[in-house]
């Protein structure tokens, strides 16, 4: 199949199909498209499958028969599989322009350059697969970006402690006054001199900053900053004097860490930028693996119904297809044989 976008060589063809839409429709080429594209692991792949059209370039066709051929034998005997990523073309291009990315951005781009990376080691210690290794030869590993990266932000897009020895510290700073401020407005509820004037015998947080509930008509017993209200103004919620000093160091350090973490994404958006070019091309080794990948199991498919069909009892020819540079067939309505490439 032709790709919109198609790899950057001499088998990129002109966009222009061959079959003109009613052949496409007798064809039933949107639903082979869409199963080609059921079949992928990313958005570019998907999107690169969606568009695909019919190929007439008997290099092309015989190329990616071979690469759909030696993904099949690649799949079947070394349980070759794509991991899944994210969209990060624009996160990519963002970098190289020498825009800072959100940490979700920078930890999708490392997912993103390890699957790569999985699917083209798998490739390259395969044996007999040598137009899936002239794909992947543009492919470099930059283990130095990954492990940054997902060292420094995991899976849900939080940046880590480990991240750097500053964020750890301030961290460790952090939970020592969240618990001396909580542990001061404890005190407080507990305690038999303002029993009269708590509403709830709790402490709860307003602004960032732990307060306790006072009945209103009893605020003056215990000094402090009103945060807030209950929305019936029976309930007021006071930052005692006593947890001042402890929630103002809580809030210094948080600003801290802030800033600590915007230097980290920095950082980290800067070793993206300087290997933004080989970043691209990895990705894009990764596409055309997935496409390959995807060309093969829809393959699979359609050869483990033609057997399926081929034991019925029955004298009647299954409908005529056509081959298709996927690997795949393609039913046709009319009686005619020709093979193209899809």
């Amino acid at each position: 199949m032709n790709h919109d976008g198609d790899r950057e060589s001499s088998h990129v063809l002109t966009q222009q199909s061959f079959l003109d839409e009613r052949s496409l429709e007798v064809l039933d080429f949107a639903q082979i498209r869409e199963r080609y594209a059921g079949q992928t692991h990313a958005p570019r792949s998907q999107a690169r499958a969606l568009a695909c059209e019919p190929a007439s370039d008997f290099t092309v066709v015989r190329r990616l028969v071979g690469e759909t051929s030696e993904m099949r034998i690649l799949a079947r005997e070394n349980s070759f599989s794509m991991e899944r990523i994210d969209d990060v073309d624009d996160a990519v291009a963002n970098a190289a322009r020498g825009v800072g990315l959100p940490a979700r951005e920078l930890r999708a781009i490392g997912d993103a350059l390890a699957a790569a990376a999985a699917a083209v080691r798998s490739v390259r210690e395969a044996e007999d697969t040598p137009l899936l290794r002239e794909t992947s030869a543009p492919f470099r590993v930059l283990p130095h970006v990954v492990t940054r990266i997902t060292d420094a932000i995991d899976e849900r897009g939080n940046v880590l402690d480990r991240a750097s020895p500053a964020l750890a510290r301030i961290r460790r700073g952090m939970a020592q006054a969240q618990d001396d401020a909580r542990d001061r407005a404890a005190a407080i509820v507990r305690s038999a001199r303002y029993a009269r004037a708590i509403q709830d015998a709790i402490v709860t947080v307003r602004d960032g900053r732990y307060v306790v509930p006072v009945k209103a008509e009893f605020q003056a017993e215990i000094p402090g900053i009103v945060h807030d209200t209950s929305s019936s103004g029976q309930t007021l919620f006071i930052e005692p004097l006593e947890t001042l000093e402890a929630n103002n160091r809580l809030r210094a350090l948080q600003v801290q860490e802030q800033t600590e973490i915007a230097r980290i994404l920095g950082e980290l958006s800067s070793l993206v930028e300087r290997e933004a070019p080989q970043v691209e091309a990895n990705i894009a080794v990764y596409v055309e693996l997935d496409l390959a990948a995807a060309r093969a199991r829809v393959a699979d498919r359609w050869m483990r119904w033609r057997r399926s069909w081929s034991t019925r009892p029955s004298s009647r020819s299954p409908t005529p297809v056509i081959r298709c540079s996927t690997s795949v067939r393609c039913r046709s309505r009319s009686g005619s044989t020709t093979r193209r490439g899809c």
